[in-house]
């Protein structure tokens, strides 16, 4: 995803599941289950 302010990529917050910007700190919209799932397959 990309950040709405800067448009750099965003970043999932593993703590809220949300999208967040690692650069500016703008917060997103939450993660869907999709994506989360992704994000837990890519750590296996």
């Amino acid at each position: 995803m990309t950040c709405l302010r800067c448009r750099r990529a965003m970043i999932i917050d593993e703590w809220g599941w949300i999208w967040i910007c690692p650069v500016c700190g703008y917060v997103g919209p939450k993660a869907t289950n999709k994506e989360i799932k992704e994000l837990e397959d890519d750590k296996t």
